[in-house]
């Protein structure tokens, strides 16, 4: 997965620690895959409580459009039930119309190779557990699935990067010991000077907000960022005296199968 954070590079020869600051996640999901992960007991949380089920996450196209489709279905739900409505939800998501039920090609479906292996009123369990099942139909096109598809739950930066010292990301793993690989930008632009005690030194909600992570070359992981220029590759980032008064961004990156 890859996670990203701004935080702005100070030439102190001292300073002291920072609150961590929460970050919004930017995300890219990989081609022709369907993240699977399992929730087994209810999880709550201040905005939801989330029953439990197989959640699903894929991309896929529509006129050159990306969309996302993230759901959850529970374990007993059948197949022939389930699969129709996440269709349902694609064309939802495209036509912004929850009538709409034109013949349009977007469905998600079982690959007849794999139909024959599972009864007629298999679940989303035997979907979630059978191995033998490595892909889905999406527009009838084979996406890869992958279980266990989010190794990483979060990546931060406590502390202020300090030109001349090393700094890594703090990585929170849902699946211990996955490779990693970071890639650190820095802006092109100079942050304006804020007078002393105003304000921390840190993005602000305009400098997340404008931030826009895309794929240069997605099978050799190369990264564009808008307003930012690539400056390492590697755990550790040591920024120089050029970087001084700049945001930084961090990519970290498990693999092609995963969330960017």
């Amino acid at each position: 997965m890859k996670d990203w954070v701004k935080l702005l590079i100070n030439n102190e020869d001292f300073q002291k620690d920072l609150v961590p600051r929460k970050y919004r996640r930017s995300m890219l999901l990989p081609s022709k895959r369907v993240l699977f992960w399992k929730t087994e007991e209810p999880v709550k949380d201040k905005r939801k409580q989330m029953q439990v089920g197989l959640n699903m996450m894929f991309q896929f196209d529509c006129e050159d459009i990306p969309h996302i489709i993230k759901t959850q279905k529970a374990f007993d739900q059948e197949l022939s039930v389930a699969l129709p409505k996440i269709s349902a939800l694609m064309k939802k998501k495209v036509f912004k119309d929850k009538a709409d039920t034109s013949e349009n090609g977007l469905t998600i479906k079982m690959s007849p190779e794999f139909e024959k292996l599972i009864p007629e009123t298999a679940t989303i369990r035997t979907l979630a557990d059978d191995v033998r099942i490595t892909s889905l139909l999406i527009n009838d096109s084979p996406f890869q699935i992958v279980r266990d598809g989010i190794p990483i739950s979060s990546a931060s930066v406590a502390l202020t990067p300090i030109a001349g010292q090393f700094c890594m990301p703090a990585i929170v793993f849902n699946i211990k010991s996955t490779p990693i690989q970071c890639h650190w930008f820095v802006k092109n632009e100079v942050q304006k000077e804020v007078p002393v005690g105003k304000e921390k030194p840190g993005p602000t909600k305009k400098d997340i907000d404008s931030m826009e992570l895309s794929f240069l070359n997605e099978e050799k992981r190369e990264y564009s960022l808008n307003g930012y220029t690539l400056k390492h590759n590697g755990e550790y980032f040591n920024p120089d005296a050029s970087d001084v008064g700049r945001l930084v961004a961090v990519v970290v990156d498990t693999g092609a199968d995963h969330p960017v």
